[in-house]
Protein backbone atom coordinates (compact mmCIF):
# COMPACT_ATOMS: atom_id res chain seq x y z
CA UNK A 1 0.00 0.00 0.00
CA UNK A 2 1.15 3.20 -0.85
CA UNK A 3 -0.16 6.21 0.80
CA UNK A 4 1.44 9.28 -0.33
CA UNK A 5 0.11 12.92 1.79
CA UNK A 6 0.66 16.16 0.61
CA UNK A 7 1.39 19.00 3.45
CA UNK A 8 -1.25 21.42 4.81
CA UNK A 9 -0.71 25.08 3.05
CA UNK A 10 -2.05 28.50 2.44
CA UNK A 11 -4.10 28.71 0.04
CA UNK A 12 -6.70 31.62 -1.53
CA UNK A 13 -6.17 33.06 2.47
CA UNK A 14 -7.50 29.87 3.69
CA UNK A 15 -5.69 27.02 5.47
CA UNK A 16 -6.66 23.83 3.13
CA UNK A 17 -5.65 20.17 3.94
CA UNK A 18 -4.14 18.50 0.67
CA UNK A 19 -6.95 15.87 0.45
CA UNK A 20 -3.75 13.78 -2.13
CA UNK A 21 -3.89 11.01 0.01
CA UNK A 22 -4.05 7.37 -0.50
CA UNK A 23 -3.25 8.01 -4.09
CA UNK A 24 -2.54 4.16 -4.94
CA UNK A 25 -5.27 2.08 -2.22
CA UNK A 26 -4.50 -1.03 -0.82
CA UNK A 27 -5.53 -3.00 -3.73
CA UNK A 28 -4.25 -1.36 -6.15
CA UNK A 29 -3.87 -3.67 -9.23
CA UNK A 30 -4.91 -6.72 -8.01
CA UNK A 31 -7.07 -8.83 -10.05
CA UNK A 32 -10.52 -10.11 -9.35
CA UNK A 33 -12.76 -12.62 -10.97
CA UNK A 34 -16.18 -12.44 -11.20
CA UNK A 35 -18.06 -15.16 -9.34
CA UNK A 36 -21.50 -14.36 -10.37
CA UNK A 37 -23.50 -15.29 -13.39
CA UNK A 38 -24.40 -11.89 -14.02
CA UNK A 39 -23.05 -8.80 -12.15
CA UNK A 40 -24.29 -5.40 -12.25
CA UNK A 41 -21.05 -2.62 -12.24
CA UNK A 42 -22.23 0.50 -11.06
CA UNK A 43 -21.28 4.30 -10.81
CA UNK A 44 -21.52 4.06 -7.14
CA UNK A 45 -21.12 1.49 -4.32
CA UNK A 46 -24.41 0.88 -3.69
CA UNK A 47 -27.68 -0.78 -5.50
CA UNK A 48 -29.16 2.61 -5.45
CA UNK A 49 -27.15 4.17 -7.95
CA UNK A 50 -27.14 3.20 -11.78
CA UNK A 51 -25.63 0.28 -13.72
CA UNK A 52 -23.37 0.79 -16.38
CA UNK A 53 -22.76 -2.87 -17.70
CA UNK A 54 -23.21 -6.26 -16.71
CA UNK A 55 -19.83 -8.87 -16.64
CA UNK A 56 -20.66 -12.52 -16.98
CA UNK A 57 -18.99 -15.28 -14.94
CA UNK A 58 -15.09 -15.38 -15.13
CA UNK A 59 -14.73 -12.09 -16.00
CA UNK A 60 -11.31 -10.48 -14.65
CA UNK A 61 -11.63 -6.85 -13.10
CA UNK A 62 -8.74 -4.55 -11.68
CA UNK A 63 -9.68 -3.71 -7.97
CA UNK A 64 -8.61 -0.76 -6.45
CA UNK A 65 -10.09 -0.14 -3.21
CA UNK A 66 -13.02 -1.33 -0.94
CA UNK A 67 -15.76 0.26 1.26
CA UNK A 68 -18.49 -0.82 3.02
CA UNK A 69 -18.67 -4.32 0.91
CA UNK A 70 -18.12 -3.26 -2.48
CA UNK A 71 -14.91 -3.61 -4.47
CA UNK A 72 -14.03 -0.41 -6.38
CA UNK A 73 -12.65 -1.17 -10.25
CA UNK A 74 -11.58 0.37 -13.37
CA UNK A 75 -14.02 0.72 -15.68
CA UNK A 76 -14.84 -1.91 -17.82
CA UNK A 77 -14.37 -1.27 -21.99
CA UNK A 78 -18.21 -1.19 -22.58
CA UNK A 79 -19.19 0.96 -19.16
CA UNK A 80 -21.82 3.66 -19.96
CA UNK A 81 -19.89 6.70 -20.40
CA UNK A 82 -21.50 9.93 -21.25
CA UNK A 83 -20.00 13.42 -21.65
CA UNK A 84 -21.68 17.02 -22.85
CA UNK A 85 -20.83 17.42 -26.07
CA UNK A 86 -20.02 21.13 -25.86
CA UNK A 87 -16.92 20.18 -23.48
CA UNK A 88 -15.53 17.60 -26.67
CA UNK A 89 -13.66 19.48 -29.17
CA UNK A 90 -11.55 16.92 -31.34
CA UNK A 91 -11.39 14.31 -28.72
CA UNK A 92 -10.03 16.30 -26.37
CA UNK A 93 -12.25 17.81 -23.09
CA UNK A 94 -11.74 21.82 -23.68
CA UNK A 95 -12.82 22.05 -19.47
CA UNK A 96 -12.91 20.15 -16.05
CA UNK A 97 -16.07 18.70 -16.82
CA UNK A 98 -18.26 15.49 -15.61
CA UNK A 99 -18.76 12.30 -16.73
CA UNK A 100 -22.14 10.86 -16.55
CA UNK A 101 -23.55 7.00 -16.53
CA UNK A 102 -26.36 8.02 -19.06
CA UNK A 103 -27.01 11.57 -21.88
CA UNK A 104 -28.53 13.94 -19.10
CA UNK A 105 -27.19 15.72 -16.44
CA UNK A 106 -29.65 13.71 -14.00
CA UNK A 107 -27.44 10.36 -14.77
CA UNK A 108 -25.01 10.30 -11.79
CA UNK A 109 -21.35 11.12 -12.29
CA UNK A 110 -18.57 8.94 -12.38
CA UNK A 111 -16.26 12.50 -11.16
CA UNK A 112 -14.67 15.34 -12.66
CA UNK A 113 -12.16 15.09 -15.27
CA UNK A 114 -9.33 17.26 -15.96
CA UNK A 115 -9.15 19.40 -19.14
CA UNK A 116 -6.89 18.17 -21.84
CA UNK A 117 -7.86 14.08 -20.79
CA UNK A 118 -8.30 12.43 -24.63
CA UNK A 119 -11.83 10.82 -25.16
CA UNK A 120 -12.71 8.31 -28.15
CA UNK A 121 -16.56 8.78 -28.84
CA UNK A 122 -18.39 5.79 -29.74
CA UNK A 123 -21.90 7.06 -30.60
CA UNK A 124 -24.42 10.10 -29.77
CA UNK A 125 -27.30 10.11 -28.68
CA UNK A 126 -28.30 13.86 -29.96
CA UNK A 127 -26.23 16.95 -30.40
CA UNK A 128 -26.19 17.07 -26.37
CA UNK A 129 -24.22 14.43 -25.62
CA UNK A 130 -21.53 11.96 -26.76
CA UNK A 131 -21.03 8.51 -25.38
CA UNK A 132 -17.23 7.62 -25.00
CA UNK A 133 -14.91 5.02 -24.07
CA UNK A 134 -14.01 4.59 -20.53
CA UNK A 135 -10.60 6.84 -20.02
CA UNK A 136 -8.13 4.64 -18.24
CA UNK A 137 -8.53 6.10 -15.03
CA UNK A 138 -12.54 5.96 -14.93
CA UNK A 139 -13.56 3.97 -11.85
CA UNK A 140 -16.85 2.38 -10.82
CA UNK A 141 -17.82 -0.53 -8.37
CA UNK A 142 -19.54 -4.22 -7.81
CA UNK A 143 -20.57 -5.69 -5.38
CA UNK A 144 -17.58 -7.38 -2.91
CA UNK A 145 -19.15 -11.06 -2.38
CA UNK A 146 -19.19 -11.78 -6.04
CA UNK A 147 -15.61 -11.40 -6.69
CA UNK A 148 -12.96 -13.70 -5.79
CA UNK A 149 -9.49 -11.89 -5.30
CA UNK A 150 -6.27 -13.31 -6.78
CA UNK A 151 -2.65 -12.77 -5.22
CA UNK A 152 -1.32 -9.40 -6.20
CA UNK A 153 2.78 -8.41 -6.70
CA UNK A 154 3.41 -5.60 -4.71
CA UNK A 155 3.26 -2.31 -5.58
CA UNK A 156 6.59 -0.09 -6.28
CA UNK A 157 6.86 2.93 -4.34
CA UNK A 158 7.88 6.14 -6.39
CA UNK A 159 10.39 6.87 -3.91
CA UNK A 160 13.76 5.69 -2.33
CA UNK A 161 13.45 2.33 -4.25
CA UNK A 162 14.24 4.72 -7.87
CA UNK A 163 17.82 5.51 -8.13
CA UNK A 164 18.67 8.85 -6.50
CA UNK A 165 17.95 12.42 -7.96
CA UNK A 166 20.09 13.02 -11.29
CA UNK A 167 23.13 15.12 -10.06
CA UNK A 168 25.05 15.41 -13.61
CA UNK A 169 22.67 18.26 -15.08
CA UNK A 170 23.83 21.23 -15.73
CA UNK A 171 20.21 23.02 -16.52
CA UNK A 172 19.83 25.96 -14.15
CA UNK A 173 16.73 26.43 -12.17
CA UNK A 174 13.35 28.14 -13.80
CA UNK A 175 13.47 31.23 -11.45
CA UNK A 176 9.95 32.01 -9.98
CA UNK A 177 7.95 34.89 -11.84
CA UNK A 178 7.82 38.25 -9.54
CA UNK A 179 5.07 40.25 -11.06
CA UNK A 180 6.08 44.16 -10.59
CA UNK A 181 2.86 44.77 -12.14
CA UNK A 182 5.27 46.00 -14.71
CA UNK A 183 6.81 43.16 -15.91
CA UNK A 184 5.04 41.08 -18.72
CA UNK A 185 4.34 37.66 -17.50
CA UNK A 186 5.94 34.88 -19.32
CA UNK A 187 4.14 32.43 -21.21
CA UNK A 188 6.30 29.11 -21.09
CA UNK A 189 9.59 27.89 -19.84
CA UNK A 190 10.63 25.30 -21.88
CA UNK A 191 13.91 23.08 -21.83
CA UNK A 192 16.01 21.20 -24.74
CA UNK A 193 18.68 19.06 -22.20
CA UNK A 194 17.75 15.41 -21.78
CA UNK A 195 16.83 14.45 -18.20
CA UNK A 196 18.91 11.36 -17.03
CA UNK A 197 17.01 8.26 -16.76
CA UNK A 198 15.98 7.50 -13.38
CA UNK A 199 13.18 5.45 -13.89
CA UNK A 200 14.67 2.01 -14.97
CA UNK A 201 13.23 0.30 -12.17
CA UNK A 202 10.03 1.34 -12.40
CA UNK A 203 7.22 -1.09 -14.01
CA UNK A 204 6.12 1.26 -16.80
CA UNK A 205 3.33 -0.60 -19.11
CA UNK A 206 4.40 -0.07 -22.98
CA UNK A 207 3.10 2.99 -24.47
CA UNK A 208 3.13 6.24 -24.10
CA UNK A 209 1.01 9.71 -25.12
CA UNK A 210 1.44 13.13 -25.39
CA UNK A 211 -0.88 14.98 -23.35
CA UNK A 212 -1.82 18.51 -22.03
CA UNK A 213 -3.14 19.16 -18.22
CA UNK A 214 -4.02 21.70 -15.84
CA UNK A 215 -4.05 21.70 -11.92
CA UNK A 216 -2.50 22.73 -8.90
CA UNK A 217 1.02 21.36 -8.37
CA UNK A 218 1.33 19.46 -5.12
CA UNK A 219 4.47 18.24 -3.65
CA UNK A 220 4.50 14.47 -2.60
CA UNK A 221 6.65 13.17 0.69
CA UNK A 222 9.71 13.87 1.55
CA UNK A 223 11.52 10.78 0.48
CA UNK A 224 9.82 11.08 -3.36
CA UNK A 225 12.71 11.05 -5.75
CA UNK A 226 12.00 10.26 -9.13
CA UNK A 227 7.85 11.01 -8.64
CA UNK A 228 8.27 14.37 -6.58
CA UNK A 229 4.77 15.78 -7.23
CA UNK A 230 1.02 15.70 -8.40
CA UNK A 231 -1.29 17.37 -10.54
CA UNK A 232 -4.52 17.81 -9.08
CA UNK A 233 -8.23 19.44 -9.12
CA UNK A 234 -9.58 21.28 -6.56
CA UNK A 235 -13.29 21.06 -6.29
CA UNK A 236 -15.17 22.50 -3.12
CA UNK A 237 -12.68 21.83 -0.34
CA UNK A 238 -11.40 18.52 -1.58
CA UNK A 239 -7.91 18.02 -3.89
CA UNK A 240 -8.62 15.45 -6.72
CA UNK A 241 -5.81 14.15 -7.74
CA UNK A 242 -5.00 13.76 -11.99
CA UNK A 243 -1.61 12.38 -12.26
CA UNK A 244 2.24 12.29 -11.12
CA UNK A 245 4.59 14.82 -12.05
CA UNK A 246 8.20 14.07 -12.79
CA UNK A 247 10.75 16.48 -14.59
CA UNK A 248 14.40 16.52 -14.80
CA UNK A 249 14.44 19.87 -16.69
CA UNK A 250 12.75 22.13 -14.18
CA UNK A 251 13.21 22.68 -10.16
CA UNK A 252 9.48 22.34 -9.63
CA UNK A 253 9.42 23.61 -6.11
CA UNK A 254 9.78 26.91 -7.76
CA UNK A 255 6.04 25.87 -9.12
CA UNK A 256 4.26 24.12 -5.87
CA UNK A 257 0.24 25.35 -4.79
CA UNK A 258 0.36 26.59 -7.94
CA UNK A 259 -1.82 26.75 -11.07
CA UNK A 260 -0.05 25.02 -13.92
CA UNK A 261 -0.54 24.48 -17.63
CA UNK A 262 1.54 20.53 -18.01
CA UNK A 263 2.21 19.60 -21.48
CA UNK A 264 4.66 16.77 -21.75
CA UNK A 265 4.68 12.55 -22.31
CA UNK A 266 2.12 10.29 -20.43
CA UNK A 267 2.98 6.67 -18.63
CA UNK A 268 1.58 4.72 -16.80
CA UNK A 269 2.89 2.55 -14.51
CA UNK A 270 1.86 -1.31 -13.15
CA UNK A 271 -0.29 -1.30 -10.28
CA UNK A 272 -0.63 2.97 -10.11
CA UNK A 273 -4.00 4.47 -9.86
CA UNK A 274 -2.66 6.99 -11.90
CA UNK A 275 -0.12 7.98 -14.65
CA UNK A 276 3.01 9.72 -14.91
CA UNK A 277 3.18 12.51 -17.02
CA UNK A 278 7.15 13.83 -18.01
CA UNK A 279 7.06 17.58 -18.33
CA UNK A 280 7.97 18.79 -21.63
CA UNK A 281 6.17 22.24 -21.18
CA UNK A 282 5.22 24.19 -17.78
CA UNK A 283 3.07 27.42 -18.53
CA UNK A 284 1.93 29.20 -15.14
CA UNK A 285 -2.13 30.18 -15.63
CA UNK A 286 -2.31 33.58 -14.17
CA UNK A 287 -5.66 34.70 -12.67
Amino acid sequence: MINISCRVFMFAGTIAAVLVSTLLPAFAGETGIVTAHNLYVRVKPSTRFTAVTILKKGYKVTVLDKKNGWYKIAAPPQASVWVSSRYVKNNELTTAVKLRSGPSIKHTPYGVFAKGTKVQPVGTSNTEWTKIAPPKNLTAWVSANHIKLEPAAKPVKPAATVASKPTSLKTPPVKKPVDTGTTKKPTAVTSSTTATDASAELPFISGSKEVKVEGILLPLGPDAVYVTHALALRVKDEYQPICFIHSGKFNLKLWEKQLLKVTGTQRWVKGWKYPVVEVDVLTPKWE
